[in-house]
């Protein structure tokens, strides 16, 4: 499933609602990254232009962001002796 979020959602929920951010690729201005937010309950991903320099604002479009699905993961370590 995913849900249609307009440009002005997005940047409230990135405000609100982030749950999880990382870095996809850098370019020479931006870099293009994929926030998960949380939304009524579910978890979508959306794609959005980070500014690089103070000259640079962040690009946020509207999307088509289709919903996701938390994991937990489990951390060990091993005992050393």
């Amino acid at each position: 499933m995913s849900r249609y979020f307009t440009e002005d959602e997005i940047l409230e929920l990135l405000d609100l609602n982030e749950v999880q951010t990382r870095e996809i690729t850098e370019s020479r201005w931006s870099m293009i990254t994929e926030t998960i937010i949380q939304y009524d309950k579910k978890f979508y991903r959306i794609e959005w232009e980070r500014g690089l320099t103070e000259s640079q604002e962040d690009t946020v479009f509207g999307q088509e962001a289709p919903e996701v699905f938390p994991i937990h993961e489990i951390h060990v370590e091993e005992q050393t002796q």
